[in-house]
């Protein structure tokens, strides 16, 4: 299994396109979030690499980095970071990743299932649907992330473009849309 070092490791934005971090520590700051020296170095570490973290490569990486931390805090400081839709869960693979703009909330993850490159897109006007379909339960939820696993276009065959057809090949068992409403 790869880690989540090898899933997209590449800046879905580059520096001048995405939020400062400052935008992130103003958003979280009016949602509640006191910045901690820790949850600071956390946010710090997720802005600078754009990428998906599970808690304990965290952890490892804030004590390659001088850091004394406990796995459980990181659990903790990431639960918080995530009541504050300042970062996203991704069910899937057991990791988190920092939210492209700190005042979206809902979004899709996309992962290919052959290279495993992962990217975040926003979810808009379905998003609304699917709200207002979970709203009819009496659950409101504050944060709404699809994940979806597939083949990128890269990884397609070329006779693949022109179906529409799961092939038999697909390796991940989370093909398809999978709901997780982080309320």
């Amino acid at each position: 299994m790869k880690t989540s070092a090898d899933m997209g490791g590449a800046d879905r934005m580059s520096e001048t396109q995405r939020p400062k971090l400052q935008s992130y520590l103003d958003a979280g700051r009016s949602r509640g979030v006191s910045w901690t020296p820790l949850r600071l170095q956390i946010m710090k570490l997720l802005w600078t690499h754009d990428r998906p973290w599970g808690r304990y490569e965290l952890a490892d990486a804030l004590r390659k980095g001088g850091a004394e931390v406990y796995t459980n805090s990181i659990y903790r400081i990431l639960s918080t970071l995530e009541e504050a839709r300042l970062v996203i869960p991704i069910a899937s693979s057991r990791a988190v990743q920092i939210s492209p703009h700190p005042h979206e909330h809902d979004w899709a993850f996309v992962r290919c299932s052959h290279c495993e490159k992962a990217r975040l897109i926003p979810f808009g006007a379905p998003a609304r649907v699917v709200r207002d379909v979970i709203g009819a339960t009496g659950h409101i939820p504050q944060q709404l992330v699809i994940e979806c696993g597939g083949e990128c276009a890269a990884c397609q065959p070329t006779n693949q473009a022109t179906h529409h057809t799961t092939p038999h090949h697909v390796r991940d068992s989370t093909a398809g849309l999978k709901q997780k409403a982080s309320c």
